[in-house]
């Protein structure tokens, strides 16, 4: 099992590589413009990955876009992680978080979801892989292309140049569960998919009777705030198969995580 300094070159905090570069901005950019090319095989349907929408899917994406730069490419994380104030999912609910994900998108009508509930849909999936953060770096890509891929299963699509970076990397902070719950809080990413989504190019758009009477449907049904921060107030904290462990501090030996690609790329 790798240890926390197990990942770098031995007194830097450059991740091991396989084209063996200790700069940091040297990396940086070998890794992002080898991912760019293998993101296009994948996109393209050069390189085909099973769409399961699962575990095995997640990490077939990420084992493709890193496997020029990391020898553990589609690889779940061994050390813990956090970024900002809150850590992400520890090693052991790594795989907790990807069944529920599964779940919620094994469940979800996509080809008939309306726009609203797209986004709402959208928000959660995403929160929740965002949550398990799997891999030691990457994360932010996988999870993306993860996304892109589910939407072409809707009349809808997803424009990622349409949000602030800032924006993306404040709200997924905040749609992470509270310390020591588990449920993410995934009506933060709400306005933030609102934003990004747009109408699949090609496709006629929907009936406007049926989507204001699908809004109104689920307007009246609703059980969360109306302001994303007001969930906080009123969330469950369970999950299927998955209990809440006591309300602590940080978990002990947990670390900042350099994943600069967590959310942004």
């Amino acid at each position: 099992m790798r240890g926390w300094n197990d990942y770098f070159w031995p007194g830097t905090t450059v991740l091991i590589n396989k084209r063996g570069l200790a700069d940091q901005t040297q990396l940086d950019q070998f890794e992002y413009f080898r991912a760019a090319v293998r993101e296009q095989e994948i996109r393209s349907g050069t390189v085909p990955i099973d769409r399961t929408f699962d575990a095995r899917h997640l990490q077939a994406l990420h084992a493709h876009l890193f496997v020029d730069v990391y020898e553990w490419a589609g690889q779940y994380r061994e050390v813990e992680m956090s970024k900002g104030r809150l850590p992400f999912a520890t090693p052991d609910r790594i795989g907790s978080y990807l069944a529920d994900t599964a779940h919620i998108i094994a469940t979800t009508a996509w080809p008939e979801l309306d726009r609203a509930a797209f986004v709402e849909q959208s928000a959660k999936v995403y929160a929740y892989v965002n949550t398990a953060h799997c891999f030691r770096e990457g994360n932010g890509r996988a999870g993306k292309l993860f996304i892109s891929q589910m939407a072409e299963m809707t009349r809808y699509d997803i424009d990622y140049a349409k949000i602030d970076r800032a924006l993306w990397n404040q709200q997924s902070e905040f749609s992470r569960p509270d310390l020591g719950q588990y449920t993410p809080h995934h009506h933060e990413l709400v306005p933030v998919f609102d934003r990004i989504t747009i109408a699949r190019p090609g496709l006629p758009p929907a009936d406007p009777r049926f989507e204001s009477a699908r809004q109104a449907a689920k307007f009246a049904r609703r059980d969360h705030p109306t302001h994303p921060r007001d969930a906080t107030r009123s969330r469950g904290t369970t999950s299927p198969g998955a209990s809440d462990p006591p309300a602590a501090g940080r978990p002990p030996g947990s670390r900042p995580g350099r994943d600069t690609d967590d959310y942004g790329r």
